[in-house]
């Protein structure tokens, strides 16, 4: 939403200005998506700092979800783990399979825990956004949550090499149930 409260695309021109700029700006998911966001708050049982972030993993492997991308979300320390996908696939059935997997696994889905992005929702509602990577306090991280810096050459890298280890013909298989 730009200043007189207007919604507008996101291009790469405008992202590269407001990233320059250090504005603070996020994404809403249409009807499809070609990730999945986790939102693990600081405080979070689920925050490697806390305990253990193997059950969400494990759920998310369940769905064929099995390479990921670790990001410092920003200065308060949360964590984003990037799910990337070769194709674009519905916003509304990968967040209820999401959902219902990181139930099965005992985690609680709810803000300040662990929170989808695409979140689970009406069918017909908005989905709600999320801050984009790499601003201001977002740092890469790497397997043992250490920042590795915020170069975004670096996340695409890392984020094809992701999209190359996802189980596609499970996860199709799960969105068709």
């Amino acid at each position: 939403v730009n200043p007189s409260n207007k919604k507008v695309p996101l291009v790469l021109g405008s992202i590269e200005s407001h990233y320059r700029r250090d504005y603070i700006i996020g994404k809403r998911f249409g009807k499809l998506t070609n990730y999945l966001m986790i939102d693990v708050d600081r405080g979070s049982p689920f925050h490697p700092r806390n305990g253990e972030i193997e059950p969400i993993l494990g759920a998310m492997e369940s769905l064929g979800l099995c390479r990921y991308l670790l990001v410092r979300s920003s200065a308060s320390e949360g964590l984003h783990i990037y799910f990337p996908l070769a194709e674009p696939v519905s916003a509304w059935g990968l967040a209820w399979e999401a959902h219902g997997a990181l139930s099965g696994a005992g985690v609680r889905v709810v803000g300040g825990i662990c929170e989808l992005f695409p979140k689970k929702k009406a069918f017909n509602a908005e989905h709600i956004g999320h801050r984009l990577p790499l601003q201001r306090g977002s740092f890469i991280l790497d397997d043992d949550f250490r920042c590795i810096g915020n170069d975004k050459a670096v996340f695409l890298r890392r984020w094809k090499h992701c999209v190359t280890g996802q189980d596609e013909a499970l996860l199709a298989d799960v969105l068709a149930e």
